[in-house]
């Protein structure tokens, strides 16, 4: 069994017990034989995950396009998720089979575009009436850590969230806003039924 963990979560490993005699993660997980320490990707590992994707499937990024991605993202946590969303907008909106620079000014770069995103579909929910409901859901799906720079997203059961959320809202208002923010892939759903759950697509979304 292969398992990946957040280093800051590592500390958590003793909360979970793996089998019926008791024995807990941490047991397993403090011993250097049972783990290896990834680290963040250099530079040039992020650049072939934006250029060697795009070759091979025919696509080719215009000069100067994946310099600029690597420059935005070189303090920026989190730096993979990202480039996979700007990557995905701007294979969207191709001309033929290049992805250019006009489009990525267009998006707001990197962390604009999901930012950008984020933004629309607040300021149309607000004009819905539905902008309460959609804060109620977004910290519903945050961990808040004293320091807030380690606050991180949760994963929420939706038949709890939908209890802890639609207290002042009714249930139609909570899922109708769900279904927006899951379109605009800013939350993830995973399943259906009862074992449904929901998370922050991205963690830049909960940080400044």
């Amino acid at each position: 069994m292969v398992l990946t963990m957040r280093v800051d979560f590592v500390g958590r490993c003793g909360e979970i017990v793996v089998n019926a005699a008791g024995l807990r993660l941490d047991r397993i997980a403090y011993k250097k034989d049972h783990r290896i320490f990834i680290s963040q990707m250099a530079p040039e590992h992020l650049r072939d995950a934006i250029v060697k994707p795009t070759a091979q499937v025919g696509l080719t990024l215009q000069a100067g396009l994946a310099d600029r991605m690597l420059d935005e993202i070189d303090r920026e946590p989190g730096a993979l998720p990202l480039l996979q969303d700007a990557l995905d907008l701007l294979w969207q909106r191709r001309q033929g089979s290049v992805l250019t620079q006009s489009v990525y000014d267009e998006l707001g770069g990197v962390v604009g575009a999901l930012r950008r995103r984020a933004d629309t579909l607040l300021d149309e929910l607000a004009q819905q009436g539905d902008l309460r409901t959609a804060q109620r859901l977004l910290l519903a799906l945050v961990s808040v850590a004293e320091d807030t720079a380690l606050d991180t997203r949760q994963r929420v059961r939706l038949t709890e969230l939908r209890s802890s959320v639609s207290r002042e809202q009714d249930v139609a208002s909570v899922d109708r806003v769900l279904q927006q923010l899951v379109s605009a892939r800013l939350l993830v759903q995973d399943g259906d039924g009862q074992g449904s759950t929901v998370e922050v697509a991205r963690e830049a979304l909960i940080r400044k």
